[in-house]
């Protein structure tokens, strides 16, 4: 049984301002850091997380805010001082919840030995509402 890399590409696309300690050339710099190191690891791409699945943690009205918040972000908008809404936001973190959902899936499964979900945003800040 191989362990799992679970990413996905639209990590690169979450903008947020310049100079912000989270940005794309973290994901890029991970990714090239990791190389050839794991080819042996099988690849998953990361799945948009289900709108239940979202709702384990969040209420409607927050989920549909950050759609709406995100949706209308040509430019990248603050939710607060470190965490910032894009245009392609709420997809990038809805799939960071489901690389971390499949992770834990795949590995409960005997799917994976073990499982990395290598997505951003991070979610380090997400709190239930």
């Amino acid at each position: 049984m191989k362990p799992a890399l679970i990413t996905h590409e639209i990590s690169s696309r979450h903008d947020v301002p310049a100079g912000h300690p989270e940005r794309p050339q973290r994901y890029a710099a991970i990714l090239e850091h990791i190389g050839d190191g794991y080819q042996s690891w099988q690849r998953v791409a990361a799945p948009i997380a289900s709108r239940s699945q979202l709702e384990l943690v969040h209420g409607d009205a927050y989920l549909d805010m950050v759609y709406d918040v995100a949706g209308e972000a040509d430019e990248p908008a603050p939710f607060d001082a470190d965490t910032w809404a894009s245009k392609r936001g709420y997809e990038c973190a809805s799939r960071a919840v489901g690389g971390a959902c499949l992770a834990v899936d795949m590995v409960m499964d005997n799917q994976a030995s073990t499982a990395f979900s290598l997505m951003r945003p991070p979610g380090h800040h997400a709190e239930p509402d």
